[in-house]
């Protein structure tokens, strides 16, 4: 049964342990995110931070070891280990975060989203339209500056490329 699980990263590198963690075998992950306005040298700018920090929302079946073990979230790029709590042993161990709790980190608003200069949101089904890549379907992860983060299925496995957001389109729904 999938399950959510809060996943402590490296200072700083929510996106980079979040994109790690879905190509590791998580079905889902996430961190969520706001715009903040933040004053540097007198000047007003607007900054797209984490929520919480150094928290990553990722899914997975713990008890399907075939596809996903506890010792591959410690060894996940940008990942420390995942969050635990005592349980009634004494021992410290995983605890899973309720769905609806989830769900309400899912439905809030982020100015993140709403950005028309980024027509793409983390999970949407993308195709390439130029370079090498062009004419592959990709599943959107996220972006920095103008260079998008995809996740394609490519040479038997998942990898991660980045190329300009300008290549990208979002992909018709296809009829079932």
């Amino acid at each position: 049964m999938l399950q959510w699980f809060a996943v402590l990263t490296k200072r700083q590198e929510e996106h980079r342990a979040c994109i790690n963690l879905l190509s590791q075998g998580c079905t889902k992950a996430f961190y969520p995110t706001d715009v903040v306005t933040v004053v540097k040298k007198g000047k007003e700018s607007r900054e797209l931070r984490s929520l919480f920090k150094r928290i990553v929302f990722a899914q997975f079946d713990p008890n399907d070891l075939g596809t996903f073990n506890w010792g591959k979230i410690r060894s996940t790029r940008g990942c420390v280990d995942i969050l635990k709590s005592v349980q009634a042993s004494g021992y410290p161990a995983p605890s899973p975060i309720r769905d609806s709790i989830i769900n309400i980190l899912l439905e809030q608003k982020m100015d993140y989203f709403n950005d028309p200069a980024v027509p793409f949101k983390p999970g949407d089904d993308i195709e390439i339209q130029v370079g090498k890549f062009a004419g592959i379907k990709a599943k959107y992860l996220g972006h920095e500056d103008e260079k998008a983060s995809l996740l394609i299925e490519f040479l038997g496995g998942p990898h991660i490329v980045t190329l300009p957001l300008s290549d990208l389109t979002k992909r018709a729904q296809e009829a079932v």
